[in-house]
């Protein structure tokens, strides 16, 4: 029988110290990639279930992390700079006089990695792909002019 570890977002509300920086890191991304599922879709999505795979599967010596955990490990060491702090508390005051928390430069964070990753995504194409596609192209062209 499986030993399953119930995790609660109670944590978010301790004191952040080097025993729950982990944790605390691993719930925001996760919060924060479901939530932005709404707005990016599949990409995201699929950011968020290899976030959690990871998650649940960390303690498995055969598994290997995906680069998604990166996305945690970079929280984790943002957090790493505010031991003995909240994650409500304050961390910068802006120029228009907004305060911005500990809790929402994490999000910050974590939308940055993963859009910066989606451009990239977006920007390059596998050759592989492009190939195929134009020699299915080529192949619907040559049809085209044998009925003519």
């Amino acid at each position: 029988m499986k030993k399953t570890i119930k995790r609660s977002f109670d944590i978010l509300t301790e004191v952040i110290s080097s025993d729950n920086v982990l944790d605390m890191a691993e719930l925001l991304v996760c919060k924060e990639t479901k939530y932005l599922i709404r707005f990016s879709g599949r990409y995201i999505a699929k950011a968020h279930f290899g976030v959690c795979k990871d998650i649940f599967n960390k303690d498995n010596p055969d598994y290997i992390m995906s680069d998604n955990y990166d996305i945690v490990q970079t929280v984790a060491l943002f957090l790493c700079e505010h031991f003995g702090k909240y994650l409500e508390d304050t961390y910068e005051i802006t120029k228009k006089g907004r305060i911005i928390t500990i809790k929402y430069h994490c999000y910050k964070l974590i939308d940055r990695m993963i859009c910066s990753r989606y451009r990239i995504t977006t920007r390059h194409i596998d050759l592989e792909k492009a190939y195929d596609l134009e020699a299915q192209q080529t192949h619907e062209a040559d049809d085209n002019d044998t009925k003519s």
